[in-house]
């Protein structure tokens, strides 16, 4: 009987560099124990890489002359009965086997590690599983669900909305299988949007997950009760001059927030792994991460932009196989505070290459009045720097800092 790696390499020598791209997103060269498929797998990713396509003669003539990878040795791999339409099962079963070595050798080294880390590396071993198993679908079911999504903005319903509208109008709402990175300097509102958006989805009844690594649960409860009530953050946190009146607001408030589907975790130094398993066991419509340059990464990265870099492709790896929206706030470095015209780039974020080559979408917030006293204090700009499905631009928006709200600047005044 074929092993799954034989009926994988099999299938991918009887297809076409197409589906190749298709199914090597699923798995790579390491996936593969056999020295020999390992080599077969890397030479046809390297044909595809430089834009050609290969068939069994000309996987036979790149290895001409070895000693194991014969033509004979490549036929045999062929499965006549076999389709490269098998390859998913294949890679599910294979996918399926390293998960169960991966359990194995994690918990055999119970003795060597900690019981946190045995959870946090039990939690990415099974992320990655999830990661690695073809999605089934139908061409026919998702050409409707695009259809009916189409129709649906077309009469002006939006499924996520960032509740602000000149933002919804430039970017059309938030979007399934999409990131979003909100950066900007310190103080200038990236949190209180997150939060603004965060509210806005739970008032419509959806299921918020939002990871705080930054503040901790309490400060960010206190966010969304002067979200709500509309009492200063100062006086709210401090608890000082607080009216009985104001008290009975907030005790209304809580109540509210109380029946609303939000999860706030504040564990320190989490995981993408541990994201992506809350999410399914909350069953989370949104995840909102406060920020990634506070997450851990299970990998051994040495320098913080590979380290970024690995963390923001695993948010967006998480966001496609979710099938829902991801915000992601970034910090970002003091380039604008040395420029004269202090708008803030892409350049800017921390770790700005890979994260911009992997977020769907790149808000940078600008707050005019921190660097110009002079300037409306509350006023602010969102650049929407990238936007993989539609145009940049600015909105520009009202910001009440008080009450960390935001909101459509009215003819461009408050």
């Amino acid at each position: 009987m074929r092993t799954a790696e034989e009926r994988i390499i099999g299938g991918l020598l009887t297809g076409t560099s197409k589906e190749f791209k298709i199914y090597a997103n699923q798995i790579d060269a390491n996936t593969f124990k056999t020295e020999a498929y390992q080599a077969i797998f890397r030479r046809m990713e390297a044909l595809v890489m430089e834009g050609k396509d290969y068939d069994l003669s000309v996987i036979a003539h790149e290895f001409k002359g070895d000693h194991i990878i014969t033509p004979e040795f490549l036929i045999g791999l062929i499965d006549p009965g076999a389709t490269p339409h098998n390859t998913p099962n294949a890679i599910a079963t294979l996918n399926s086997e390293r998960f169960r070595e991966n359990i194995t050798d994690i918990v055999s080294r119970k003795m060597q590690v900690t019981t946190g880390e045995i959870a946090s590396q039990l939690q990415d071993a099974v992320w990655r599983y999830h990661g690695g198993v073809p999605n089934s679908w139908q061409i026919e079911e998702a050409l409707q669900r695009t259809l009916d999504r189409v129709e649906s903005r077309m009469i002006g319903e939006q499924e996520f909305i960032y509740g602000i509208p000149e933002m919804d109008r430039v970017l059309g709402g938030l979007h399934r299988k999409e990131t979003t990175v909100i950066s900007a300097r310190p103080g200038t509102g990236k949190s209180s949007l997150a939060m603004n958006i965060a509210y806005t989805q739970l008032e419509r009844d959806k299921k918020v997950l939002y990871i705080d690594l930054e503040s901790g649960d309490e400060s960010m409860l206190e966010r969304f009760l002067c979200r709500i009530t509309g009492i200063g953050i100062d006086t709210i946190h401090q608890g000082r001059n607080l009216t009985a009146g104001q008290l009975a607001k907030l005790a209304n408030a809580a109540q509210k927030l109380k029946d609303m589907p939000l999860t706030i975790n504040d564990r320190a130094a989490i995981t993408v792994g541990e994201i992506y398993n809350q999410a399914l066991d909350t069953k989370a419509d949104l995840i909102i991460v406060d920020y990634l340059n506070l997450m851990a990464s299970n990998v051994a990265i040495s320098d913080e932009v590979g380290k970024l870099g690995q963390m923001s492709l695993g948010l967006h790896e998480a966001s496609k196989n979710l099938n829902i929206p991801i915000i992601i706030l970034a910090q970002m470095n003091r380039g604008p505070e040395n420029r004269n015209d202090h708008r803030p780039t892409i350049a800017d974020i921390r770790g700005s290459g890979k994260i911009e080559e992997h977020a769907d979408n790149i808000i940078l917030l600008y707050w005019e009045h921190k660097y110009d006293m002079t300037r409306p204090e509350g006023v602010s700009e969102a650049i929407i720097a990238k936007q993989r499905q539609g145009p940049v631009g600015i909105a520009p928006l009202s910001w009440r800092a008080e009450i960390l709200r935001f909101g459509t600047l009215q003819g461009g005044t408050l």
